[in-house]
């Protein structure tokens, strides 16, 4: 039976479990899990970041899916030739994959959201602490509310509405939650080594409502000017590694005009499609003396379409020809490396479905016009591919014991039933519990539920 949908302006059908699957959407309990979830300061590399994982490995256990919850091989990772980098030091990260069951032959589509944040700044800029989130009318504040943990929220709410509208899926439905997307994108490409992959994938990143259907891709590039050191009072007998690199500034902007100069028909609606910035220069240690060393750092946008090698080849040529062109350089050439963040582009194949099917049913549920169809400048962290087996979820065990999650996890995640520090109910021992109020929290770390067992460091010891 099909049945017109009286929450949109356009002639549109939706069948009945679409209806039904609408109508479970739970905004209250959304915006509960918003907050909750904000108050996890999950900063990159951060010990919060790992317990944003195990909370989150929580929720997608009581949505019924087959849940892997792993601690990445971070030596393996970073040996590999393809690993994309990062910035931010760590000792550990955590994977997580929920699926749901497969129960027929269609495509796996995979639901992505990155829990980790970038640091508030300064706190004194802020509202109110960026940990303790906060409504106010129908807008949340909080560091991460738009990037990304109410696209992580979306996920688990579609989900939620799913299965309580007891939709048959003709495929299967993979939700990937990652880390490090903030620094590189170690996250998913280490879910995508464990063998997690699919047939398409949406990612919930904020896009001030437009459909995103390609992205360009960024390297971190590091450039080590040499100079000649020597006291202020006699700078003429020494050689100014800032002086010296003032030549190889100029023809970084050069390059950048060069790289833009004929850009994909896609970027015509930003100004610097590709855009090449230095964002910080060090050098010198002593305001009288003549700095022997300049480090400039940036980032290198890459074409749609482009080889991240070739682009990186483009930059060390630029640098090269610099160099060659100045007599202090000739003979003592900057170096430049690549130690960061390494983003591909990326797009979605002309005509493909999935961006109509998106659109439309954006335009469905908001009662407006289908987004428009735009490229994002900054890369996106994941990809999906057939050319490996894909894993499929299962409760087979994995090897987990996160210090800084702080409870050891020896099986998986479907047989331990755990349900985390965040979301526990009152143990109505408030008053002889060891470590206060089970749902207390100090600095943003999470008291541990008086049932669990004792850690080894104290709650709130960091």
């Amino acid at each position: 039976m099909r049945v017109r949908a009286n929450l949109i302006s356009r002639l549109v059908t939706i069948n009945d479990v679409e209806a039904a699957a609408l109508a479970a959407v739970d905004e209250a309990a959304i915006g509960r899990l918003l907050l909750d979830l904000l108050a996890v300061p999950s900063v990159t590399g951060s010990a919060a970041e790992s317990e944003a994982q195990h909370v989150l490995a929580g929720h997608l256990e009581r949505l019924d899916l087959d849940v892997d919850l792993w601690s990445m091989d971070l030596a393996s990772l970073r040996a590999h030739p393809d690993f994309p980098g990062g910035e931010a030091p760590r000792t550990e990260a955590w994977g997580l994959v929920g699926c749901s069951r497969a129960t027929g032959d269609g495509p796996t589509l995979i639901l992505q959201g990155h829990v980790d944040v970038v640091p508030p700044g300064d706190v004194a800029q802020w509202d109110g602490d960026p940990f303790r989130p906060r409504a106010v009318g129908d807008v949340v504040h909080g560091r991460g509310a738009c990037d990304m943990k109410a696209g992580v929220v979306a996920i688990l709410a579609a989900l939620a509405a799913i299965r309580a509208a007891d939709a048959r899926l003709r495929g299967q439905v993979s939700v990937h939650f990652v880390v490090s997307e903030e620094d590189g994108g170690l996250g998913a490409f280490g879910t995508i080594q464990r063998g997690h992959t699919g047939d398409a994938c949406i990612i919930t990143e904020p896009t001030s409502g437009a459909l995103m259907v390609a992205n360009g891709g960024a390297l971190t590039f590091r450039i080590e000017v040499p100079g000649q050191a020597t006291h202020g009072s006699t700078r003429y007998a020494g050689v100014s590694a800032i002086d010296a690199y003032l030549p190889i500034h100029a023809a970084l902007a050069r390059l950048e005009t060069r790289r833009n100069a004929d850009a994909d028909p896609l970027m015509s609606g930003w100004k610097i499609p590709y855009p090449l910035s230095v964002g910080t220069v060090r050098a010198g240690d002593w305001a009288s003396s003549v700095p022997d060393l300049l480090v400039a750092e940036g980032r290198l946008g890459v074409a749609l379409g482009e080889d991240p090698a070739q682009a990186r080849a483009d930059l060390e040529a630029c640098v090269a020809e610099a160099c060659a062109s100045d007599p202090w350089l000739r003979s003592h050439p900057a170096v430049v490396t690549w130690p960061g963040g390494q983003f591909a582009s990326g797009r979605l194949p002309a005509a493909h479905p999935l961006a109509a099917l998106v659109g439309d049913a954006h335009a469905d549920v908001t009662r407006s016009a289908r987004p428009a169809e735009q490229v994002r400048l900054t890369a996106v962290t994941c990809a999906c591919t057939r050319e490996r087996e894909s894993r499929r979820c299962s409760t087979d065990p994995v090897t987990c014991g996160s210090p800084t999650a702080r409870r050891s996890r020896c099986g998986s995640m479907r047989s331990s039933r755990w349900r985390g520090p965040w979301s526990w109910p009152p143990c109505g021992r408030s008053g002889d519990c060891p470590y206060g109020r089970c749902r207390e929290r100090r600095g943003g770390t999470a008291w541990i539920p008086c049932s669990t067992p004792k850690p080894s460091n104290p709650p709130g010891a960091r």
